[in-house]
């Protein structure tokens, strides 16, 4: 499950466009996610299967960004990480979310992290633990 926290300068950007912009990225990462990198290897993603966050910055952070997403996505399985960012970064600008105005500062960015060692679970639930 691919984990997305999107941080903020709520002075730079309004949040009706981060609300939208959260709506947007389960999609766009499932597809940058899904793209083909090795025959042999499952890469699908659903869009279901993202979560994605916010974050603002407090007035008292330093040098904040505009936009920052940061994306955990657990293991490679094959994929280049240089690919998948370019192809969420296009299709972020394809969107028309996030203004030029805004993505042009050169102070946006996108953190994307594989992880081999991801051991991801659910909790389960009390009454599914064995006794």
């Amino acid at each position: 499950m691919p984990h997305v926290i999107v941080h903020f300068d709520p002075v730079k950007v309004e949040q009706s466009v981060i609300d939208l912009f959260k709506r947007a990225l389960p999609r766009i990462i499932a597809e940058a996610l899904s793209y083909e990198a090795d025959e042999l290897q499952n890469t699908y993603v659903a869009p279901r299967d993202i979560y994605v966050r916010q974050i603002s910055a407090h007035p008292t952070d330093q040098n904040v960004s505009p936009i920052e997403i940061e994306i955990q996505a657990g293991q490679k399985r094959g994929r280049n990480e240089m690919k998948v960012a370019a192809l969420i970064e296009d299709e972020i600008r394809s969107t028309g979310i996030i203004p030029d105005s805004i993505l042009d500062q050169f102070q946006c960015c996108l953190w994307l992290r594989f992880c081999e060692d991801n051991n991801f679970r659910f909790i389960d639930r009390l009454d599914h633990k064995k006794k």
